[in-house]
């Protein structure tokens, strides 16, 4: 019989398992009386397994003989953090700032890789001239065969006035591609602002080469050349002109330059002309006042309108609603207003025909627009808004206007005269009175000044001085624009004249008209 070594209980000798305890039995298990050898031996207090004297440790459990604890197994170190003293937030504020960094340099280097000094000074050029052009000459200084750059910095320095640098770019162009005619005609562009003869004699002889049909490149040449006797020689251009090798066109603009208008038309009758020589020939006309060739030439600009450039479109525009046609004006000025960039003189014109139109919206609209641009148009737009506020009986927006005309130290005969009517709208007669006369002052030949002040002596009774006006607004119109009708003022001319012969009470005439 043996005893177990772990619980102490008795097993048999053959027992490879304590029945009571569990524990394994081991070959040299301690006989029952052996048992106090055993103890003198050592027991493990812990796992009660038999250990030697000398023993410090247990092997099977681990346990420390000397004090009877057991000794703890190590525990595995943490892994050091990378923000070993930051807490959740801060980390992930870090780690997005990090991302943030990481944006930012991908986003310098698309833009280093995609930048486009070329496009950017073009893009610049709209709002700083001389930003553009400093910029380009940065990029050519390094990339001195860029073509494309050598002819926007020629462009831009022809668009700042700067004729002799705009020249020498083109020439670079030119040098390296002698096929580039648009380069040839911008040469040649520079070469006439700076007024250089030997220049423009030279591009011109190019243009002739590139375009051997062309017979009024050949008559230029011959002209700069100085050999055809037709700079003082009408009789010699008529003649040259039944040649049909001769762009009639050139002659009719020679002839026009010196003013041999009635020899042009016997010219004109003949041939076709094109829409800029029939452009030349409808300023001409204007200024002769012949209305009846005037409409011809109209004619024939109307049907060819897109060939002529945007400068001309909008002389042809100004006349069509000066002769009352607004439905020609407003396509011609909506084909022009679809650009990326027009003069404000335009925008202006564009207002009027609106507003001659019975678009009144639409035109406060685009006077609105002129009125805050402080341009050379916005005085014009904010007394135009003026009136068409009076008109519309908002006397009190047409008040403040005038204002802000006053304001600025900007007074003229026409913000004198509105202001008159809005006097007499508040029944201050002797204020509007003032503002007339102001007018008068200002302009001695601004007729509606006249006309008001006339009417307005009339009403407060002073005959005489009233007729006196009027007679004076009807003497300017005639003189200025002949055409215009007179008719009714001169009616009231003959009633107010028969009233002083008979002596009776005076008339009262409707007063403060809004036209005008």
């Amino acid at each position: 019989m043996f005893q177990c070594p772990f619980c102490e209980k008795p097993i048999n000798e053959n027992a490879t398992q304590c029945p009571h305890c569990g524990a394994p039995i081991k070959a040299s298990t301690i006989p029952i009386q052996a048992k106090t050898e055993t103890k003198s031996q050592g027991i493990c207090p812990n796992c009660k397994s038999p250990v030697n004297k000398t023993d410090i440790i247990c092997i099977y459990c681990g346990t420390n003989l000397l004090t009877g604890t057991k000794i703890l197994p190590e525990t595995p170190k943490e892994k050091k953090s990378l923000f070993p003293s930051i807490n959740i937030k801060k980390k992930y504020f870090l780690y997005g700032v990090i991302i943030i960094l990481l944006l930012i340099i991908v986003g310098i280097g698309i833009v280093y890789f995609t930048y486009d000094p070329i496009s950017s000074a073009i893009s610049l050029s709209r709002t700083n001239l001389l930003g553009a052009i400093d910029i380009l000459q940065k990029y050519i200084a390094k990339n001195p065969q860029n073509n494309r750059a050598h002819l926007i910095l020629g462009k831009l320095y022809l668009k700042n006035n700067q004729f002799d640098e705009a020249l020498t770019e083109f020439e670079k162009v030119i040098t390296e591609n002698d096929n580039n005619t648009d380069v040839i005609w911008l040469a040649l562009l520079a070469s006439a602002k700076k007024n250089s003869k030997e220049k423009q004699l030279q591009y011109i002889k190019k243009l002739e080469q590139k375009y051997p049909d062309r017979n009024d490149l050949k008559l230029l040449t011959l002209l700069g050349e100085g050999n055809l006797p037709i700079l003082n020689n009408d009789e010699y251009l008529l003649s040259l002109s039944k040649s049909s090798d001769v762009n009639k066109n050139s002659i009719v603009a020679l002839l026009l330059s010196r003013g041999n208008y009635n020899e042009v038309l016997n010219l004109v009758n003949n041939i076709d002309i094109s829409p800029q020589t029939a452009l030349l020939l409808l300023i001409m006309s204007e200024n002769m006042k012949d209305e009846q060739n005037k409409q011809k030439y109209l004619s024939i600009i109307n049907n060819n309108i897109q060939e002529l450039s945007d400068l001309g479109k909008s002389f042809v525009a100004s006349l069509f609603l000066n002769s009352g046609d607004t439905n020609k004006t407003l396509q011609i000025l909506q084909s022009l207003k679809s650009k990326e960039r027009i003069p404000t003189s335009l925008n202006y014109l564009y207002a009027l025909t609106l507003l001659n139109s019975g678009l009144t919206t639409e035109a406060i609209i685009e006077l609105e627009k002129i009125k805050n641009s402080e341009g050379n148009y916005s005085h014009d737009a904010t007394l135009d808004l003026a009136l068409l506020y009076f008109q519309q009986d908002n006397v009190a927006k047409a008040s403040e206007l005038i204002q802000n005309i006053k304001n600025k130290g900007q007074p003229t005969p026409r913000s004198y005269l509105i202001e008159g009517r809005i006097a007499l709208a508040n029944n201050d007669m002797s204020y509007a009175q003032q503002c007339f006369a102001n007018a008068i002052q200002k302009e001695p030949n601004y007729a509606p000044a006249y006309l008001e002040n006339g009417l307005l002596y009339i009403q407060r009774g002073v005959l005489s001085e009233g007729l006196k006006h009027l007679k004076t607004y009807i003497q300017i119109l005639k003189n200025t624009v002949p055409g215009y009708s007179t008719s009714e003022i001169e009616v009231l001319i003959e009633q107010i004249e028969q009233t002083l012969l008979n002596n009776p009470v005076p008339p009262q005439p409707n007063t403060a008209q809004k036209g005008l």
